[in-house]
């Protein structure tokens, strides 16, 4: 046994609130059942972050996907801009008016999408975006490098899943 006055530990607080604090001068505690109390507490404090670790990766995940939602988005029809904003929220894509109009602009520079203001009679008049052959062209492509990779993990999955 060894007691190492004053070490301050943190330990599985949650299964036992009792583990954290400062070992007391005099208290009899193994190196051993100070690290498994302090890999306990990382190993808590992990959990605690992945929650918050998932949803940056998934913000990650939907900026860099965002042009290829906006070209299917206007695969059929043209749209306006809070217009593809409520249809890619509908299907959970998390998406903002202030994504969505740079993101369309740079679209228009590349020549992917053409922009042209309707007034339909209801309302003001709205800037809708329709693709241009080569937005068509683009779509294809990522549409098939999307799948590729979304085969690719499928297969490292199969290979090495549970």
């Amino acid at each position: 046994m060894l007691a190492i006055p004053g070490l301050l530990f943190a330990g599985n607080h949650r299964a036992d609130p009792e583990k954290v604090g400062i070992v007391e001068a005099g208290t009899k505690t193994t190196i051993r059942e100070l690290t498994n109390s302090f890999n306990d507490g990382i190993y808590h404090a992990m959990q605690d972050t992945l929650p918050t670790e998932i949803a940056a990766w998934r913000s990650q995940l939907r900026k860099g996907s965002l042009e290829l939602a906006v070209l299917i988005a206007l695969r059929k029809q043209p749209r306006y801009g809070l217009e593809l904003v409520d249809l890619l929220n509908k299907v959970k894509l998390g998406i903002s008016e202030g994504s969505i109009y740079p993101l369309l602009a740079r679209l228009r520079a590349e020549k992917k999408v053409v922009a042209q203001w309707i007034d339909t009679g209801v309302g003001h008049s709205h800037k809708y975006y329709e693709l241009t052959d080569l937005g068509r062209a683009t779509l294809k492509a990522m549409w098939r490098d999307w799948r590729e990779f979304g085969a690719a993990y499928d297969k490292l999955m199969e290979e090495n899943g549970d």
